[in-house]
């Protein structure tokens, strides 16, 4: 995928600005100032140990890396004061933060669309205008000499050629990069027109191009600062280590932003399991991201894990359940569409979910269950669902709606139970076959070296370069492929011992026994 890239007005003003201005990519905001932004954050109240520095990555990346080997358990490595972080309100008092202020606060529907999203937006427009030079703040100029111009993020899926993003197949995760880069433009629209209501005249703002380099530095770098997100000056160079590698701790509190060594007590893990950093010379100081999907991973910063069992269990797909097209029954229709998703034949409701996931699974079930009932079995159901009175909070009533998702979540006969599970069955299979390569080519293509790969029937890759584009390309469709296929298996082993159950060769009750057992194992 190419951007577009426009020179587009944010603003009621009379000329075009030059791209070459405000270009993303520019030389003239290089990555040149990692020593002088810690010299910066010296000179405040903010603390780094001189056990640490700064090295050179890919491209004009950076990270972090010990220089000396005398740490102690617990030490601080660096802790960074509040008033250094790039918070919301930096942009929000711009003039084109406040323009977009008035649009969301005078516009309900603009207001509902981006609620979620406004301290994502104000901190775009506030590095997008520092980027482009139409503002100034001394405070941030050595903070935005260490970010990554345009260049250097083109192992971020947005950017990819069309040809690395048709890896991707039938994964959700291509979709997903095609709906973030239209509402990133879309963001952008709706910021020229608060622009254009808001009666403050010429405001200079940036091009397309700078914001979607915007919006990738906040979505790549962001914290959740104790309740709003941040960026915050040197620790955002930090990389992610994975489960087996050892990471330092991090916490923002309302002083700021501290990164430490793990302590000796290990006090979250008893058993002394918790790998301690590399601290000697050249190690690397890392923390970890959090537990996501690879597709997560790949989207927001470029990167996914290979061959690790836990990251297996964050993998997740979706897999979409249409009501058969033979389900006449009107009580079943209408508990189908209760939900409010549309007609019950045509729009497919999907279930997105990890193996082991326990709740989504229950959720997945019930409406294969409920898609495979007869009346009287809907009615059964229905009243065994009342009678349970089963609570949540999201509703006024306090108890659970009773919709597809929720009415059946656990098995009450074997003849519905073998429709349910052929149901599951078919709408696996329907989503694995929408992939134009199996799993098991996946998991042999990424057992080949860079040379042998290359050398394949895969030699349309234009560049050595784009191999790792595409070699996480398919790391990332083999997970969804996994997850598929594991709740493949899982509908092929009930209908085995379900057709004994049909024998009486085994009970129901020992069907129920066997899926509980096939879950609970599955769970992390």
């Amino acid at each position: 995928m190419h951007l577009l890239v426009q020179v587009l007005l944010l603003g009621p003003a009379v000329g075009w600005l030059s791209s070459a201005r405000v270009a993303a990519g520019s030389s003239s905001m290089a990555n040149t100032g990692p020593q002088a932004l810690v010299d910066h954050l010296k000179r405040g109240i903010s603390r780094i140990t001189d056990g640490v520095n700064i090295v050179p990555m890919a491209g004009d990346e950076r990270g972090v890396q010990f220089k000396e080997a005398d740490h102690e358990p617990g030490k601080e490595l660096a802790w960074i004061d509040r008033s250094e972080f790039v918070t919301p309100e930096c942009g929000e008092k711009t003039a084109v933060g406040r323009a977009l202020a008035r649009l969301l606060e005078n516009t309900s529907e603009a207001k509902r669309v981006y609620h979620t999203m406004e301290e994502d937006l104000y901190l775009s427009i506030f590095i997008s205008l520092m980027k482009g030079k139409l503002i100034s703040d001394e405070k941030f100029d050595k903070y935005m000499e260490t970010l990554p111009t345009l260049s250097a993020l083109q192992h971020l899926p947005i950017f990819w050629p069309e040809s690395s993003l048709e890896e991707l197949q039938s994964s959700a995760l291509k979709d997903g990069i095609y709906t973030r880069l239209k509402d990133w433009e879309d963001e952008y629209d709706m910021i020229k027109d608060a622009l254009v209501e808001s009666g403050d005249g010429q405001i200079d703002c940036v091009d397309l191009e700078t914001w979607i380099w915007a919006r990738t530095i906040v979505s790549s770098r962001g914290f959740d600062g104790n309740g709003a997100k941040c960026l915050v000056p040197f620790v955002d160079m930090l990389n992610h280590c994975g489960p087996k590698a050892g990471k330092c701790s991090w916490i923002i509190d309302q002083g700021g932003f501290t990164l430490s060594l793990p302590s000796a007590e290990f006090d979250d893990d008893p058993n002394n399991e918790i790998p301690i950093p590399d601290i000697r010379p050249g190690g690397k100081v890392e923390i970890s991201y959090g537990s996501h999907s690879n597709a997560h991973f790949l989207m927001n910063y470029g990167f996914s894990n290979f061959n690790d069992l836990e990251q297996d269990q964050n993998d997740k797909a979706c897999i979409p359940v249409f009501l058969p097209s033979g389900q006449d029954d009107l009580s079943v229709q209408e508990i189908w569409e209760a939900d409010g998703i549309g007609n019950c034949f045509e729009e497919s409701r999907d279930v997105t979910l990890n193996i082991g996931q326990l709740d989504a699974t229950e959720t997945l079930l019930s409406l294969c269950r409920v898609a495979s009932c007869d009346d009287i079995e809907l009615k059964k159901i229905s009243d065994l669902f009342r009678t349970e009175g089963r609570l949540t909070s999201q509703t006024e009533s306090g108890l659970i709606p009773e919709l597809g998702a929720t009415l059946c979540p656990h098995p009450f006969s074997a003849l519905n139970e073998i429709r349910a599970m052929q149901v599951l069955q078919a709408s696996t299979l329907r989503q694995l076959q929408k992939y134009s390569s199996s799993l098991d080519d996946d998991e042999a293509l990424l057992k080949q070296t860079v040379e042998d790969f290359l050398s394949n029937e895969l030699g349309k890759i234009p560049r050595k370069a784009q191999y790792y584009n595409i070699r996480n390309a398919i790391i990332a469709r083999r997970g969804e492929k996994r997850v598929l296929q594991h709740f493949l298996n899982l509908s092929c082993i009930c209908l085995d011992f379900l057709s004994q159950v049909t024998k009486a060769e085994e009970t129901f009750e020992d069907y129920i026994e066997l899926l509980e057992s096939e879950l609970m194992d599955a769970a992390p």
